[in-house]
């Protein structure tokens, strides 16, 4: 029941570990759409239509996004950096 928010919140704690964090008062699309990777655009849509009740919400493609998003990071940024991330006990608490 709460995959939208689990899948968007997973996707921004991945793109804190790499450094890629909103601004202060930054809406979450529009951190998407300044961040350029093309599958956080629409997940950030999807979870909208699903925290608001738009549309139909199908668990299948919130997990496609977000697979497509996690290989997107990993194609941007090196090993050794996302493993320093994810290695760091505090990368999470930058998440807004």
């Amino acid at each position: 029941k709460r995959l939208g928010i689990a899948a968007l919140r997973s996707a921004l704690d991945q793109l804190a570990e790499v450094g890629e964090v909103r601004k202060y008062g930054e809406s979450r699309l529009d951190f998407a759409k300044r961040t350029s990777y093309p599958a956080l655009v629409p997940l950030t849509e999807y979870h909208y239509d699903y925290a608001y009740g738009r549309g139909e919400t199908v668990a299948k493609r919130f997990l496609q996004l977000r697979e497509e998003l996690h290989h997107q990071i990993a194609n941007r940024h090196p090993l050794y950096l996302r493993l320093l991330g994810f290695l760091s006990p505090i990368s999470w608490m930058r998440v807004r």
